[in-house]
């Protein structure tokens, strides 16, 4: 079963997933972003609901799917009618990104499953500005994460880091791998 998390994080970097993925994150070091982030989430790990106007909320929805082998946890889940919403904390400035978007199809697989109901879409939710990015969700985009789960767990079968990509930007030195990462960069 691969954490959801982690699997969304190949389309950040494919180099951190590899190292959460494989169980190589014994080098990762409490960066004041991953410190953040458990902060933030801490909040939305306590299981709980709530009312509101047109919809019901529930916070700490775990995850599961057996299909595709993955685990995880939705932040919130706000359920109309017959559809439900995975909702997604974030800090930082709002921004749309393909590994949200990916991170929310993946708990939209198990939201499905676990509780037959229709997703058509997802929000990250960016707190520090309290602000919001939807992501409306079509079949060839569900697609494209069963092809990008398989490429995955392909690579991860073979276990070679060299088939997750490298990459040298300027956001690595803020990465709670980079002393373990870099010196494998040419």
């Amino acid at each position: 079963m691969l954490p959801i998390a982690f699997v969304a994080e190949y389309l950040y970097c494919q180099r951190s997933s590899f190292y959460y993925l494989s169980g190589a994150e014994n080098g990762e070091e409490e960066n004041p972003y991953i410190q953040s982030g458990r902060a933030i989430h801490s909040n939305t790990d306590i299981k709980g609901s709530r009312y509101r106007d047109q919809f019901k909320e529930v916070t700490g929805v775990r995850l599961v799917n057996y299909h595709y082998g993955l685990v995880g946890k939705a932040d919130l889940v706000r359920e109309l009618e017959d559809e439900l919403i995975p909702v997604e904390y974030k800090s930082g400035q709002l921004k749309r990104a393909e590994n949200h978007r990916f991170q929310l199809i993946l708990q939209s697989f198990c939201l499905r499953d676990q509780f037959c109901k229709q997703i058509r879409k997802g929000v990250v939710y960016f707190y520090e500005v309290n602000e919001c990015c939807e992501y409306e969700f079509s079949s060839k985009e569900f697609k494209k994460a069963e092809e990008t789960l398989m490429e995955i767990r392909e690579k991860l079968s073979i276990g070679n880091i060299s088939l997750f990509g490298k990459i040298s930007q300027q956001s690595c030195v803020h990465c709670s791998f980079y002393n373990i990462c870099m010196p494998y960069l040419e």
